[in-house]
């Protein structure tokens, strides 16, 4: 099921920072995660997305709101490592500044322990 509400709806988390391209390539991306809510099916979903970087993804559902948030949190995580694996770079602010820290702003949110990300 592919929904995509028009309006992103309450934010309940946010943060911003720069992508570094390995090409040299800057780029301000808002993480931005959405409160979820409950669909006409029963099962919940999640708006979120990397402004910035990709388009807005489709709404990520679960059978429950929990479900729901951390699946939209994981995804967001994977597309940030994926791009940091792949020679990118995310800092707070311009090229001269350090890194950040991926880990600390996920927690062990997304991580499967046995295939850790």
């Amino acid at each position: 099921m592919t929904i995509q509400h028009a309006d992103f709806g309450e934010i309940i988390g946010t943060v911003d920072f720069i992508m570094h391209s390995p090409s040299g390539k800057k780029r301000k991306v808002i993480l931005r995660i959405g409160k979820p809510y409950e669909h006409q099916s029963g099962d919940w979903a999640c708006p979120v997305e990397l402004n910035g970087y990709e388009p807005r993804y489709a709404d990520i559902f679960g059978v429950s709101s929990m479900q729901a948030l951390c699946l939209a949190i994981s995804l967001v995580r994977t597309r940030i490592h994926d791009f940091i694996s792949k020679g990118g770079r995310i800092t707070d602010g311009d090229a001269d500044s350090n890194a950040k820290d991926v880990e600390a702003l996920f927690g062990s949110i997304g991580i499967d322990d046995n295939n850790a990300v």
